[in-house]
């Protein structure tokens, strides 16, 4: 970060680190638009480099050859807003990227466009990015499109990329293959409303999905249901929306469902007693919640309740006697609750009882003596 007159590259140039080095970062690389020799042909003086960091190069306008460093497994690639494209010359020839199993692209605000395929002139085909590739994190590239297909990841993270939502080629679906092992997907601060996520149409072994700070999810295409098809765990977190979206009656397969930030918790009973093989249902931050929801003893399958933060919370409903499956009741930060109802103790399953921090109960209903199974009680602070 000094001020200097002399070129960042010169000085890098100089530099070269012992063949043995394992984590490189380059921060700060602020006045020259490539990079030395050694770092152009990394692969032959750094070959045992298993993580690479590099952040704050804002006028280089191209990428060294990682794609041949065959132990590097982290690659963090941040602020070189310069960048406009990254292709092939970021792979360096055949076998790229053998063992990398974490990418990160972050705030590449003019980055347009990741060919995430290279030329093996060897073999005369087209190979996608690195077959090993575990998790993906494409984070604020607003002008981004992934061209022809998405990496093979396993788990993505996207956070304010749009187009690579919702903007696709004609030809994705012909190379679907490279992302049917796309199982978890994180999507934050998007625009585009759901039933035009792209991305969601042709994954078939998508088992959880987390939706945070989104907006217009009303709806969802019938690409979309048969993606959901597969659907186990769902996490919708402060979407800024009064009521559940319609079509999560839709997704009979969930297991879990995390729901945060949503005020009401308004939703039909029809909608929501559908739910059959649900199992856990965690409620964070319902503000505007003061009784538990109708719906909730429609959930006959459910074996972990947890209800934490809701500041307004002051009744359970009788409802909950209905869930004759569950294990673990967790009550955390509901401070307006002054006590549980007598039906608790029709929770004959109930293993696990936890009350944290809910100041306004003093003692327990009679009927909890009727709870035969129970075997963790944790109540703090204290009654």
């Amino acid at each position: 970060n000094d001020e200097r007159s002399f070129e960042d590259m010169n000085v890098l140039g100089k530099l070269l680190p012992p063949i043995t080095l394992r984590h490189l970062e380059l921060q700060g690389y602020y006045n020259s638009i490539s990079f030395p020799a050694w770092m152009m042909s990394i692969s032959q003086h750094l070959p045992n480099l298993v993580e690479i960091r590099m952040w704050g190069l804002p006028k280089c306008n191209s990428l060294p050859p990682f794609g041949q460093l065959r132990s590097l497994r982290e690659l963090l690639i941040e602020r070189m807003e310069s960048i406009t494209k990254i292709e092939e010359g970021f792979y360096g020839g055949a076998g790229a990227f053998p063992q990398l199993w974490k990418f990160e692209l972050r705030c590449m605000e003019c980055l347009e466009v990741w060919n995430t395929m290279y030329s093996d002139k060897e073999h005369s085909v087209q190979v996608v990015m690195s077959p090993n590739l575990q998790r993906l994190t494409l984070y604020d590239c607003p002008k981004l499109k992934l061209k022809p297909c998405p990496p093979s990841a396993k788990q993505w993270e996207i956070v304010n990329c749009d187009n690579v939502l919702a903007l696709w080629d004609e030809g994705t679906q012909t190379c679907a293959s490279s992302y049917t092992g796309l199982r978890d997907v994180t999507v934050r601060n998007s625009n585009v409303p759901l039933h035009q996520w792209r991305l969601l149409h042709y994954l078939p072994a998508l088992t959880s999905l987390r939706i945070e700070s989104c907006s217009n999810l009303t709806c969802i295409s019938q690409e979309i249901r048969r993606g959901f098809s597969t659907l186990q765990s769902l996490h919708l977190v402060d979407n800024g929306q009064p009521e559940l979206p319609q079509w999560l009656g839709e997704v009979t397969t969930l297991r879990e469902l995390d729901i945060r930030g949503y005020p009401e918790l308004q939703a039909p009973l029809k909608i929501m007693k559908q739910l059959t093989s649900l199992r856990a249902l965690l409620l964070f931050s319902c503000k505007d919640m003061i009784s538990t929801p109708e719906w909730l003893g429609e959930l006959t399958s459910l074996e972990e309740l947890l209800i934490s933060d809701c500041p307004k919370l002051s009744n359970l409903q009788m409802n909950i006697q209905y869930l004759s499956s569950l294990h673990s009741l967790s009550l955390n930060d509901c401070r307006k609750i002054q006590s549980l109802p007598e039906c608790l103790g029709n929770l004959t399953s109930l293993r696990r009882l936890e009350i944290i921090d809910c100041r306004a109960i003093k003692s327990f209903p009679e009927n909890i003596r009727k709870l035969p199974k129970i075997e963790h009680l944790n109540i703090f602070p204290p009654i």
